[in-house]
């Protein structure tokens, strides 16, 4: 293994053990020290890759959000129908959510008490929220939906999608998903479609 590799496997281990602290144990309560102690490195390695503990959080934000995987979902497959692609958008933030959910854990714990972190959170949520508007404007001008206020609507979404998971969606069986994100889209498909 060439040295480059090494050492982007050793900067990624140090994010991923940070996550998980992080996750568990907050930011606050997590301590360099403690990272170090649980990927099983000195200190100093990972002052090699990051100044300080917060731009090793921002690392694990960068390295650990999907806003680009929602992107480019909304960019692809314009065939779909908006119940469709709602569908599969939703499917797969439910995925991801499932997958990242030390992540998710981490961003909305903290945020309640980092002003920091909340301003990440926001900073996330406003880009999902963007793209999805986006797409749902491209929808409405081309007649396939009401011409409503797409933000609205993508927040909308994306926040019913969060608060399932925050509150049902880790205890739930993935055909509990699927029912929840079928009746969802249905719902609102239902409410906007303009034929």
């Amino acid at each position: 293994m060439k040295q480059s590799e090494r050492s982007a496997q050793s900067r990624g281990k140090l994010i991923d053990t940070a996550l998980e602290l992080f996750s568990s144990k907050g930011y606050t309560g997590t301590t360099v020290k403690d990272i170090a102690k649980e990927a099983g490195v000195t200190d100093g390695l990972i002052y090699h890759y990051f100044s300080s503990k917060e731009e090793l959080l921002h690392a694990v934000l960068a390295e650990h959000n999907f806003l680009e995987e929602v992107r480019q979902i909304l960019q692809s497959h314009d065939e779909l129908p908006v119940d469709q692609k709602l569908y599969k958008l939703g499917k797969r933030l439910l995925e991801l959510m499932v997958n990242k959910s030390s992540l998710i854990k981490l961003v909305f714990g903290e945020s309640q008490r980092n002003e920091m972190m909340a301003e990440k959170l926001e900073n996330l949520i406003s880009g999902g929220v963007t793209a999805l508007g986006g797409f749902l404007d491209k929808r409405a001008k081309n007649g396939e939906i009401k011409d409503i206020d797409q933000l609205s609507l993508a927040r909308h979404f994306i926040g019913s999608l969060f608060l399932y998971f925050m509150t049902y969606g880790k205890s739930r069986t993935e055909k509990e998903h699927k029912l929840y994100l079928e009746t969802v889209v249905q719902a609102l498909c239902e409410g906007i479609k303009t034929n």
